[in-house]
């Protein structure tokens, strides 16, 4: 939308606040907004314990069940307070009650009438917790890797029946960190869009190794030969080697980052031609693959990245 600047006492520009705007925040004459400026642009906000109202939601489930889990954590990722749900199957209700259990950290059924559930965010999310939220959501990753290389080293099926479960909490925290930059937003605005993109990604991440040791588990390889135990000690330094820059970004990490990027993805490649030339090995192909998709998803972080921090 465009606003006529208006010029007061010869020295003073004046822009008005969008009426819609105002009414949905509860801005009226004498209340004290923040207003930043990022270069060319001009953030106006309110205080964060001002934003009032609830957000709500009504959604029927009918004709939901393979995508009904991930409606139902778009619900939350979109920020709604309170959310009710008409479904209409016992397996429906446990979908969405699994869900509920392993992830929508603050979501709680408070109500249940007959085929309605009505859910409730009991956890009010500050952007200012999102610092603390993304550092926990890299170190929970970081540490499920670091321990799944362990137990591929070991052939500790077990071990890796766990990662698998634990991918639960990594989930937990990437769904926190969208949630606060749907509803808050992050302080350096173009961070927002980055930022979301990263945890996203984070999530995908996690997702990859849990998919990857589910895989082994499946077909019983508690033996890993020597080159997929140095790849995968190459992919969890490489994810270090983000979550490093993205704390302590400079342009020579970047370029560091850059080139360890094509060295793995050479390695990668190789590993998928010479499978594909014996292609009567497919747990080996598979386990490639998983290789190159965990390399894929880290090294496209790399934009969001760069972005957020020139």
């Amino acid at each position: 939308m465009k606003r006529k600047v208006i010029q007061l006492a010869g020295k003073t520009l004046v822009v008005s606040l969008p009426n819609k705007w105002a009414k949905k925040y509860g801005v009226k004459k004498g209340d004290d907004i923040h207003v930043e400026e990022e270069e060319h642009k001009l953030v106006v906000k309110i205080d964060e314990a001002g934003i009032g109202g609830i957000n709500k939601r009504v959604l029927d489930v009918k004709d939901l069940y393979i995508m009904l889990n991930r409606t139902g954590g778009a619900l939350y990722k979109a920020g709604y307070d309170e959310v009710e749900i008409i479904y209409h199957s016992p397996e429906q209700y446990a979908i969405l009650r699994d869900l509920l259990n392993y992830t929508c950290m603050g979501f709680e059924i408070m109500k249940h009438d007959k085929r309605t559930i009505t859910i409730k965010n009991l956890s009010d999310l500050h952007s200012q917790e999102f610092d603390n939220i993304m550092r926990r959501l890299f170190l929970t990753l970081l540490s499920s890797v670091d321990d799944a290389l362990e137990f591929m080293k070991r052939g500790d099926l077990k071990g890796m029946e766990e990662i698998v479960l634990r991918d639960a909490n990594v989930n937990k925290f990437c769904d926190m960190c969208r949630r606060i930059l749907n509803v808050r937003g992050h302080g350096v605005l173009k961070k927002t869009t980055t930022y979301y993109h990263i945890s996203e990604e984070l999530g995908r991440i996690g997702d990859a190794y849990a998919d990857l040791m589910g895989f082994m588990v499946k077909n019983d390889v508690k033996k890993a030969d020597e080159d997929i135990i140095n790849l995968m000690v190459d992919l969890n330094k490489y994810l270090r080697d983000f979550y490093e820059l993205f704390y302590q970004f400079d342009l020579k990490g970047l370029e560091n980052f850059g080139e360890k990027s094509r060295k793995i993805r050479d390695v990668i490649e190789k590993r998928l031609d010479s499978t594909a030339k014996a292609s009567s090995n497919r747990t080996m192909i598979m386990i490639n693959n998983y290789f190159f998709r965990i390399y894929l998803l880290i090294f496209n972080m790399n934009g969001a990245l760069i972005t957020a921090n020139i």
